[in-house]
């Protein structure tokens, strides 16, 4: 990945977000978030008012890509995902891919949007099941 050290994060950056066990950082290989969405798509935005805020809290660091080469409010930053290896194959918007940097693949992924408590559940319990699983 070009932004690799950009998007590195540590299971002790999901620890400030309360979002895994108690673990060593460095016991783990490091996962990155990927956030596919759109600049038009009225559901990427809501699920991003709600990633974006919890992510700045934590520390947590997210690689935004755009399928119409767009910013995705709140974020300003992105990268084009048509150009991007692995956004590039992504069809449901939002995604959010947690991408095993070592491994160079995607172990999970969640699709879509509900409502903002469960959204954030699914998040914390997927980086929950990654750390279990010896990724995080």
């Amino acid at each position: 990945m070009v932004r690799r050290d950009f998007l590195a994060l540590s299971s002790a950056s999901a620890l400030c977000l309360g979002l895994a066990g108690p673990t060593a950082a460095q016991d783990h290989p490091r996962i990155a978030l990927i956030f596919v969405g759109a600049s038009w798509c009225p559901v990427c935005h809501a699920a991003a008012r709600v990633l974006a805020p919890a992510a700045e809290r934590s520390g947590l660091e997210i690689l935004v890509a755009s399928q119409d080469g767009k910013p995705v409010p709140p974020w300003r930053n992105f990268v084009d995902a048509r150009a991007h290896p692995i956004a590039a194959e992504v069809k449901a918007l939002p995604t959010l891919l947690f991408v095993d940097l070592v491994e160079g693949r995607i172990i999970a992924r969640l699709e879509g949007f509900g409502e903002p408590r469960q959204y954030l559940g699914n998040i914390r319990r997927t980086l929950a099941s990654i750390v279990e699983a010896g990724h995080g």
